[in-house]
């Protein structure tokens, strides 16, 4: 039972093919006190549950099996849900992710993985309250 104190944790979803990269994911966010809801290996899997899901966060791989990669998804997921995305990459960000609302590069900090969350979670609520 949720405290009267104390907000719901922010919904996240993991799409990441790799699955021991997911699941390291998904236990650095759980100390960090959010609720993971799902992890998908597709970009088609992604948009199809932010739809049933509506989560508040999605941490998204750039390169994915299936036939949209993280880019495209992430375009799509915005133009139908406004949810945010914060992309994952092994290599330095480019021109092609500036439509991400974050970025991180693999392997994650825990520090630069916490800060990058909450900053878009920051920047997301500010812009649903104006």
């Amino acid at each position: 039972m949720q405290s009267a104190n104390r907000p719901m944790p922010e919904k996240i979803i993991i799409v990441e093919d790799e699955i021991i990269v997911a699941m390291d994911l998904s236990l650095r966010l759980c100390r960090l006190g959010y609720d993971v809801i799902g992890i998908f290996s597709t970009g088609e899997e992604a948009v199809e549950q932010c739809g049933k899901t509506r989560p508040d966060l999605i941490l998204m791989d750039f390169t994915l099996r299936g036939v949209l990669n993280g880019l495209e998804a992430t375009r799509l997921i915005h133009s139908l849900y406004d949810t945010p995305v914060v992309m994952l990459s092994a290599l330095p960000e480019n021109k092609e992710t500036v439509e991400c609302d974050g970025y991180l590069v693999k392997p994650f900090e825990f520090f630069g993985l916490k800060s990058t969350i909450e900053n878009v979670l920051k920047n997301s609520r500010s812009v649903r309250a104006s």
